[in-house]
């Protein structure tokens, strides 16, 4: 069986207080998330792989990426969503869902492709989710956070 390295990256966006000056509301003003935030790119593959620096929440998810320039191991696949479509790791293979055409249907083995993407991909997200909940520094890895939370649920 072959093994494959799977990395995601995802952008974590977090809220902050809205400034008193309005140059600096526009600037940090997300129309998604319809508040003020600041927005990171981490990947991970179960550890934090890489962590961005900060911007502010309403730059797109592939400028910061192109702007970050990170690289990946040769021969991994990184899996992203549709707000990182046309970015491109030299010899990385991306992974992106398929999305339903227009007026269409996706076929039989397009839906099975996105179900296995999807499974792995799941397999990743709750440490996404609890690195953006918590928004812990870059050393911490992120099975420690896991065993910190089913510590707390114990």
């Amino acid at each position: 069986m072959e093994i494959i390295q799977l990395f995601l990256h995802e952008a974590i966006e977090r809220p902050i207080n809205r400034s008193i000056y309005n140059e600096v509301q526009h600037i940090f003003y997300s129309g998604k998330k319809k508040h003020h935030t600041v927005k990171n790119i981490l990947i991970t593959d179960g550890y934090v792989y890489f962590l961005s620096s900060t911007c502010e929440g309403k730059k797109h998810n592939k400028k910061i990426a192109d702007e970050a320039r990170y690289s990946l191991p040769e021969g991994s696949y990184l899996g992203q969503d549709s707000g990182f479509q046309g970015f491109d790791i030299p010899n990385v293979t991306n992974v992106q869902p398929k999305k339903k055409p227009q007026g269409g249907e996706l076929t039989k083995d397009e839906k099975e492709q996105n179900f296995r993407q999807m499974f792995l991909g799941q397999k990743l997200l709750p440490k996404i989710v609890l690195f953006q909940k918590f928004g812990f520094g870059l050393n911490m890895r992120l099975v420690e956070l896991n065993a910190i939370e089913s510590s707390k649920t114990s």
